[in-house]
């Protein structure tokens, strides 16, 4: 309602004038950028203004020193506040509008210190370029714990930060002997007393030793001798005794190789924190031809899994998207894929605390193995050797029409990745004890619900069933031994 200006005093009712005097104030609100809201209700301006600012109620009343039902009473035109009470809202709106610009001017000036591009950064963060440059320039607002997580994000690629780490991530040495005890306790030298022994094995094998995820395979059959597997797990449990021994990874090799060893297997694991590896783009450039590679082979998957025993809603668990380079077949296979996806996807872990992002495995058997293990023990640089051997397979390019692909330069993203053979990455060892973490999250996936159910049907009836079950059940030796090896000490 437009007021008119008279040269004679208006002597009309009020209420055709203003509207009720209670609930109208005839007024110039200035505000940042030079803006003037003229005969506009109080209720509405402090609303829309804290909407477009993204304050919900209790962030405004607090900063503006008022309770919460007094802010609803004035944007529900319920009364009109007094001028300090004014004042207050008014200044803890211009406050939160200059910090919001300030947070967007520090997001891109980090961004920019750091060498991270918009575009690459908003695809890390999984928004539109436009979204991250609105943030950037404070035309939006995003909630504290979503501000700290971007804020985060960019810190990932502090120059100061080591991006990368590697690590060995499985390991398959076969002996030339048949006498697994010599193995496990001259070679690996862990205590037998803790070493679980059955019949049966994988691969062919005969008999199997397990100490945790430490898995030894003996064959009465010379030529298949003892074989040694260490999975992820296993070679994060052997890090620990390692670590107890004063041992290296290269030195064990040595120890290995002084036996007349055959290194079958070998996996190199370069951990990627700072979200350097953007799996879909790979897999993009590697099908439209943007790719120089030996590999010829390439799988590409965006799975999920589905588990009947779960809800509705935790039904589709999405593990990620992985590219695999190369033939399973080959002495030489990458495999690229979302490490914190996975996790998210296995064991609920969160994405926004992950210590790695992404991972680059490079699993190399037989001869590739053999000879990339010479070169491991002789110059103890497992980055140095990982990476020249991503480089002899595979390089990303920025293609350009004017030149062939072996002549284009190498994508900046990757050549940016394969930074880390310049880096002299040291090898990482992350020891973890042996637990019970995969059989306690199947117990609370699998088992839990109906242990609650069954007891529930118990309290109804007046039985005792599942207390009956655990009393009467007697562990075996190998159970025994299980319970020996996540409760001792390291030996």
């Amino acid at each position: 309602m437009k007021l008119q200006k008279t040269k004679t005093p208006c002597r009309k009712p009020r209420n055709q004038r203003f509207g009720s005097v209670r609930n109208f104030r005839f007024r110039v609100f200035y505000i940042e950028k030079e803006r003037f809201i003229m005969n506009s209700t109080i209720s509405e301006y402090i609303k829309t203004s804290r909407l477009e600012l993204g304050l919900t109620q209790d962030e405004l009343a607090q900063r503006a020193g008022i309770s919460v039902r007094y802010l609803c009473d004035i944007e529900n035109d319920h009364g009109i506040p007094s001028d300090w009470v004014y004042e207050s809202l008014q200044q803890a709106l211009s406050n939160h509008e200059q910090n919001r610009m300030k947070w967007g001017a520090q997001l891109r000036k980090t961004r920019r210190t750091y060498g991270v591009e918009q575009e690459w950064f908003a695809l890390q963060l999984g928004m539109t370029t436009k979204q991250l440059r609105a943030l950037e320039t404070g035309k939006t607002e995003l909630p504290y714990q979503k501000r700290f997580e971007i804020m985060s994000a960019i810190e990932r690629f502090n120059p100061e930060n080591e991006p990368l780490s590697i690590m060995f991530d499985y390991m398959r040495i076969r002996f030339k002997t048949t006498d697994a005890r010599y193995v496990l306790e001259k070679i690996l030298r862990l205590n037998m007393k803790y070493v679980i022994s059955e019949d049966g094995g994988v691969y062919g094998y005969s008999y199997r030793f397990t100490h945790g995820n430490i898995l030894v395979l003996s064959s009465p059959d010379e030529e298949k001798g003892v074989l040694l597997e260490l999975r992820g797990r296993g070679c994060r449990e052997f890090e620990c005794y390692l670590r107890g021994q004063k041992r290296s990874w290269y030195e064990f090799m040595r120890d290995c190789a002084a036996e007349g060893c055959v290194f079958k297997r070998i996996d190199l694991a370069i951990n990627d924190h700072a979200g350097l590896l953007h799996v879909p783009t790979l897999y993009r450039k590697r099908v439209t031809g943007e790719c120089v590679t030996r590999l010829r082979n390439v799988e590409y998957f965006a799975s999920g899994r589905e588990n009947s025993w779960e809800t509705d809603e935790d039904l589709k668990m999405e593990m990620g998207h992985t590219l695999y380079l190369g033939s399973k077949d080959s002495d030489v296979y990458f495999c690229i894929y979302e490490k914190a996806q996975e996790q998210k996807a296995k064991f609920g872990k969160s994405i926004e605390d992950a210590d790695i992002l992404n991972r680059f495995e490079l699993r190399l058997t037989n001869n590739a193995a053999e000879n990339s293990a010479d070169v491991l023990m002789d110059s103890e640089d497992a980055a140095g050797t990982a990476f020249s051997i991503i480089n002899n397979y595979v390089r990303f390019i920025e293609p350009q029409a004017d030149k062939r692909r072996y002549n284009c330069p190498t994508d900046k993203h990757w050549e940016q990745f394969m930074q880390g053979e310049e880096r002299k990455l040291k090898l990482t060892m992350k020891p973890k004890p042996f637990d019970l973490e995969r059989t306690e999250n199947w117990i609370n996936k699998q088992v839990a619900k109906s242990i609650k159910m069954l007891q529930e049907i118990e309290k109804m009836k007046g039985r005792n069933f599942v207390q009956q079950l655990l009393d009467g059940t007697v562990l075996s030796e190998k159970h025994r031994k299980i319970v020996a090896q996540v409760t001792s000490e390291l030996e």
